[in-house]
């Protein structure tokens, strides 16, 4: 789908249980998009591994906020921690 819209460069694509830091080194994208079920806090090592090989590197996790667990705890005041 992103392929279509103007602008956007698909360059590469991999599974997440690959090793993405060393993939992104060789590609050199601005933008990673990561789309997994995986709850964020997997995810989080990978993004930490991915922005100190390539700092300038922006990263987009999509995750679904009703599946349960998908996000961290809500704080009190019942707002989402993170952008979705």
């Amino acid at each position: 789908m992103l392929a279509r819209e103007e602008g956007i460069v698909i360059v590469g694509n991999a599974d997440i249980e690959s090793s993405i830091a060393p993939l992104a080194t060789q590609l050199v994208p601005d933008v990673v998009v990561v789309n997994t079920d995986y709850m964020v806090s997997q995810i989080l090592p990978i993004v930490a591994e991915l922005k100190a090989a390539q700092p300038n590197c922006s990263v987009i996790v999509l995750c679904d906020p009703t599946k349960r667990g998908a996000l961290p705890p809500r704080r009190r005041a019942r707002r989402i921690s993170y952008l979705v």
